[in-house]
């Protein structure tokens, strides 16, 4: 591990590569063992919590290159569904990738399977936090949208004492259209998309006494 204060340290993991390009896993913990890993796959979140993770995940590198259900990542360019597939303006491109007849979250090359870079592991001492930001630059026409967009998301960690010990997990998103002599507007939507779990068990069942079933 690396010192990033007196409240948190991290180490950096090469895990793998897709189509050539190294996946990174970076881990933050504080000194109560809060731990927060994040893949530069897709920024996706794979752990947070101290004994056990709070969050669903994968065991390997390989089951979330072939995950369909965006476990733990970040969506974009534009989340949910674009239906049907165009945005009406000037300065904008139909979405051209395209899964189920609809634009969602993004197509099938959406920001769940880019590389991020990682900008920056820095600790706040105003609220003993570590944190990470990851960075991934959208070029002009890619999912058919207009602009370059540049996005920063930002994911820290710190110790928090209610009854009992925790820790607290905070994110952040920015976007910043670099072209915009070019384009002078583009679309951005984000979303980050992991699957909590916050009870230890399981397999458990929940009774209900009533559901609504619903279209996806």
């Amino acid at each position: 591990y690396s010192s990033v204060s007196n409240f948190g340290k991290y180490k950096i993991a090469d895990i793998g590569s897709v189509n050539g390009d190294r996946i990174s896993c970076i881990e933050l913990k504080t000194n109560s063992n809060s731990t927060l890993q994040l893949l530069t796959y897709g920024c996706t979140l794979r752990y947070a919590g101290r004994s056990r993770s709070y969050v669903l995940n994968y065991d390997t590198l390989n089951e979330y290159i072939q995950n369909t259900h965006y476990l733990g990542s970040i969506i974009g360019r534009f989340c949910n569904r674009i239906s049907p597939v165009s945005i009406n303006s000037a300065n904008s491109i139909t979405p051209n990738d395209i899964n189920t007849q609809i634009a969602l979250h993004g197509g099938y090359s959406g920001f769940n399977q880019r590389i991020w870079n990682i900008k920056s592991i820095e600790s706040d001492a105003k609220t003993q936090s570590i944190g990470v930001t990851l960075e991934y630059t959208s070029s002009h026409g890619e999912q058919g949208f207009s602009g370059t967009v540049c996005t920063c998301a930002k994911f820290s960690i710190c110790d928090v004492v209610l009854s009992e010990p925790g820790f607290e997990l905070e994110y952040e998103f920015q976007t910043q259209l670099l072209n915009a002599d070019f384009v002078p507007y583009s679309y951005a939507n984000l979303t980050w998309h992991p699957y909590f779990n916050l009870c230890a068990a399981m397999h458990r069942n929940v009774n209900s006494l009533l559901y609504l079933e619903m279209e996806s």
